[in-house]
């Protein structure tokens, strides 16, 4: 375990860029420093603690190094909203972006702070709603749009411009669709009945596990859009499901290579069950071949 003394103006992100290589590291620091949360402010002379043998993104972590960066944003230039709900999830906007749109279905009032001067806004959500937000404040290198409350969404779709997606409490998805720049498979440890789900991320991006839904019965899982690390990734994947099979729904994969001997030999275990195969059949789409039950 290691420490890092907070210099002045830096916030949760300049840490974790700094530490990590990507704020994704900010889920080190939020399990390693039981007082730290996304809300709480940081001034010089705090202590962090961190493990420094987790690096993210060991590219962006030795280039600020070399160049004798210390990233110090401060506090963004937004106004925080008064209310007592605690965030359920955040979204970083990728840099740049001027507006946000997406899409949610459900039956519930959801209360949004887009991390500008707009105030809190609350949005009867009624069937499919698209939501879009243009913000009132430029020049903010990492903009967060919390999502307030309790969280329970027939289904969520945003394709387009974030970097980051966070779920700091359990919520409920039935059916997710998120295409991030740099996609945060453990946001998926925290959310609750999901069945289906499509995800995709920036090709400089790779995802080194799957490990986050090694577990979760789904009846539609689209990683076409995502980068792995190496055919390992997607063979301990489909051996989990071979080996530990419970309860699982047959499900229809659609994978972004293809694996190798090892996972091809889970595949073909998986659609050949027969006893996994009642109600529906095993499928897998490869480079556009669907393996599948006879």
């Amino acid at each position: 375990m290691a420490e890092y003394v907070v210099q002045n103006s830096q916030n949760i992100f300049d840490v974790a860029t700094l530490l990590y290589g990507s704020i994704e590291g900010i889920f080190d620091l939020l399990i390693t420093n039981k007082w730290l949360s996304m809300e709480t402010p940081l001034k010089a002379g705090d202590v962090l603690q961190y493990h420094d043998y987790y690096v993210v993104n060991s590219n962006i972590k030795d280039g600020v190094k070399a160049k004798g960066v210390i990233p110090s944003n401060g506090e963004r230039s937004t106004y925080p909203q008064d209310t007592n709900l605690k965030p359920s999830a955040i979204l970083v906007i990728a840099k740049g972006s001027k507006d946000i749109s997406f899409t949610v279905n459900g039956n519930i009032n959801l209360l949004i702070d887009w991390g500008d001067d707009s105030g809190v806004e609350i949005i009867d959500v009624k069937g499919d709603t698209p939501i879009t937000h243009t913000f009132d404040v430029e020049g903010v290198e990492q903009r967060q749009i919390k999502i307030l409350g309790d969280i329970d969404f027939t289904s969520f779709k945003i394709i387009n411009g974030i970097d980051y997606f966070f779920t700091l409490l359990p919520i409920k998805i039935r059916q997710l669709t998120i295409f991030s720049n740099y996609f945060n498979i453990n946001a998926l440890r925290l959310i609750e009945g999901i069945d289906k789900l499509a995800i995709g991320t920036h090709e400089i991006a790779f995802i080194p596990t799957l490990e986050p839904i090694y577990d979760i019965s789904l009846s539609y899982l689209d990683l076409s859009g995502i980068y792995v690390e190496n055919e390992r990734v997607l063979d301990q994947f489909l051996t989990h499901i071979a080996n530990n099979y419970g309860n699982r729904k047959p499900a229809t994969i659609i994978l972004p290579i293809k694996p190798s001997e090892t996972g091809m030999k889970a595949i073909n275990t998986i659609i050949n069950k027969a006893e996994w195969n009642v109600g529906g059949k095993w499928s897998f789409v490869i480079n556009n071949i669907t393996y599948t039950s006879l």
